[in-house]
């Protein structure tokens, strides 16, 4: 996010570096990295994206291993930011909005929050 608002590209490279380090623990056997390894490469790949389909389906197994994992904070998040990134692809409004729908959800009903929404 900090990178598309700010466009310094040292955003970006920490993100990578970020995004590498995951893969490092996911491929060491650490089983709390793949959540947060997906979700590192649905950010990415929002970043360059064009397709809709591509990066639904990025985020689509973010939001299925978080909810299958409990992680109900990173699922409400991970459909925060499909919400963005499908609102700024553009004529995707319905798309953006059921994931709106998912964060809403995600927060008001799993985790019992009224104040983000």
């Amino acid at each position: 996010a900090r990178y598309r608002e700010t466009g310094s590209r040292t955003y970006l490279r920490k993100a990578r570096k970020c995004r590498k380090l995951l893969e490092q623990y996911h491929s060491s056997g650490n089983p709390n990295a793949a959540p947060h390894l997906r979700f590192a490469v649905a950010e990415e790949l929002s970043l360059k994206c064009k397709e809709p389909v591509e990066l639904q389906s990025a985020f689509y197994n973010v939001i299925e291993i978080t909810a299958k994992e409990g992680l109900t904070h990173l699922e409400a998040l991970a459909n925060e930011r499909a919400t963005d990134a499908f609102s700024r692809l553009g004529g995707n409004e319905k798309v953006a909005k059921r994931y709106l729908e998912g964060a809403m959800h995600a927060y008001r009903e799993k985790r019992g929050e009224t104040l983000k929404y």
